[in-house]
């Protein structure tokens, strides 16, 4: 075996013959800490300076033996303080002539704090809507430390009141991070970026030099995304992989081997696929029927929008706004919309998401969802729930459904129901007009007490005597006007909602368009006069 070379033999005694060298950079590293047995202090390497042509008075230094001084500097404190302050205030180069132009003055104390104080904004910008801070913005976790950095040295700087210190405190900063010169450096450059413009961040450009498949060969993107629309609704990133693997297209788009799956899924993203729930709308049962559409154009939407003069209207902050001044109803007689409700509730509801102890075991659980508890109300965006002033009446109904348990909630239960709710708006609201709204359910709706019913026909023929079946007869309601056809009532939902789909009914548009224009002027009452325009933009017309 060749013998090794010992740049310095003075470093290493009594440690055996067949002991290796450490290099110089190692020792400095263990000084301190460990086996110091016959290790006899040495005198570091001395720092070689030189000026450089466009840095301040303590940018100008350069320290080759980098790693020798930060470690010193780690190991050291009280030692690394002090020579921090004597590299700011002394230049061992001496008669360097320096260019007049090429000297860049710290920052003034004042416009350091600032600084610090915007900077402290953007990490921690205050919330909108409560007390105490938000969170950065940017999704950007480099940018992140970086500002955190800048904050920190910021913070040196202006604590310490002393210009001169500009140079130190960016190093000690870096060392702080674990870092070295060139940070020190970099700290600098970008916190004066920053105190000449707010918007000058330290940003990185780490990857933006690389580009996807996808980005580099549009062809391909359009090729897959059409492939997946050939698949049908439930797309699955292994389609992209069994499209990839295709010999034909290794070779036409220059692969050596197929796609991975997890590659497949990142494509999926740049595809704008996102693996989520299917997203839900309106139930559209029989809104678009003729029938529907037309007792809802011609009879209920004019008989809302009568009501609506009287009624009462709030903005988009809860406020309520007064009834107009030429109104010709006496004032003690404004409109109130109470809407009939009906939840079903089952024994096992509960919450599936709780603080779960960890020496907590699984126990068993009933199967199903449980016996149901229907509850029934009214309810008004004035007032509330229905009831008496004092709480002592109410028109709630609890129900419980079933064939052996208290039947169903049909129409008998529907008019029982109404009737209570109509007592106690006399009694004690006596001096409002009160308008009842039903949903259509079939379950709500009742025959007159003649009409014919295949439950009550007779299944052999007619005895002497008894009612004749197959001819048309006129059947007449309370006030003796005679029934023509059953008339579906609209859906009766929230009240602003309801009160936008009926504008946006009033004014010509469909099902979907109209869920469309709910949705985005969720806080409004009515919708603005430039609708229309809105949806040819958004491509959402009539014919969809």
């Amino acid at each position: 075996m060749p013998k090794r070379k010992l740049r310095n033999s003075n470093s290493i005694t009594n440690l055996g013959e067949h002991a290796q060298k450490k290099p110089r950079e190692q020792l400095l590293r263990t000084r301190g800490a460990g086996n110091k047995e016959n290790v006899p202090p040495s005198t570091p390497e001395s720092f070689h300076f030189e000026a450089l042509p466009s840095c301040d008075s303590t940018e100008r230094i350069s320290v080759w033996s980098t790693a020798s001084f930060v470690v010193s500097m780690l190991q050291e404190p009280e030692e690394s303080s002090a020579l921090l302050q004597h590299l700011a205030t002394y230049s061992p180069v001496p008669n360097v002539s320096q260019p007049a132009s090429s000297f860049r003055p710290p920052p003034s104390v004042e416009e350091a704090c600032s600084a610090l104080k915007d900077l402290k904004q953007l990490i921690r910008p205050p919330r909108k809507h409560s007390r105490g801070a938000g969170h950065f913005v940017a999704d950007d976790d480099r940018l992140l430390s970086r500002l955190w950095q800048m904050q920190m040295f910021l913070t040196d700087y202006v604590r310490s009141g002393d210009s001169k210190q500009w140079g130190a405190l960016s190093l000690r900063t870096a060392v702080r991070w674990e870092k070295g010169i060139h940070t020190a450096r970099s700290l600098r450059t970008w916190t004066r970026a920053f105190l000449t413009d707010r918007h000058e961040l330290p940003l990185t450009p780490e990857n933006t030099w690389t580009k996807s498949l996808l980005e580099k060969r549009p062809d391909l993107k359009e090729a897959i995304g059409e492939h997946l629309q050939s698949v049908g609704k439930y797309v699955r990133a292994l389609d992209i992989v069994d499209f990839m693997a295709l010999p034909a297209n290794q070779v036409k788009y220059g692969l050596a081997k197929p796609i991975s799956l997890s590659q497949a899924q990142v494509w999926m993203r740049h595809l704008d696929y996102r693996w989520t729930k299917t997203p839900n709308g309106q139930f559209v049962d029989g809104h678009e029927r003729a029938d529907v559409v037309e007792y809802r154009q011609s009879r209920f939407l004019p008989a809302i929008a009568d009501y609506d003069h009287f009624a009462c209207q709030w903005n988009k902050d809860g406020t309520e706004v007064s009834l107009p001044d030429d109104s010709p109803r006496p004032r003690n007689r404004r409109v109130i919309y109470w809407h009939h409700d009906e939840s079903v509730f089952y024994a096992h509801d509960r919450r599936t998401r709780r603080w779960v102890h960890k020496s907590e075991k699984a126990v068993p659980r009933a199967k199903g969802e449980g016996a149901s508890l229907m509850v029934a109300d009214f309810v008004s965006a004035e007032h509330g729930w229905l009831r008496s002033p004092d709480g002592k009446e109410s028109a709630r109904v609890l129900f419980r459904p079933g064939k052996n348990r208290d039947g169903y909630f049909t129409h008998e239960e529907i008019l029982a129901h109404a009737t209570t709710a109509i007592d106690i708006l006399s009694q004690h609201y006596p001096d409002e007009q009160h308008v009842f709204i039903f949903d259509n359910a079939p379950t709500h709706l009742k025959r007159a007490a003649d009409a014919l019913s295949a439950r009550k026909m007779s299944l052999h023929p007619t005895k002497p005597g008894k009612p004749v079946f197959g001819v048309d007869q006129m059947s007449n309601d309370a006030n003796g006007n005679k029934h023509k056809r059953r008339v579906p009532m609209a859906d009766g939902w929230f009240y602003t909602r309801a009160h936008r789909f009926m504008d946006a009914y009033r004014r010509g548009l469909n099902g979907k368009q109209a869920a469309w224009a709910a949705k985005k002027y969720h806080s409004h009452r009515v919708l603005p006069n430039n609708i229309l325009e809105e949806l040819d933009r958004e491509g959402i017309t009539s014919e969809d």
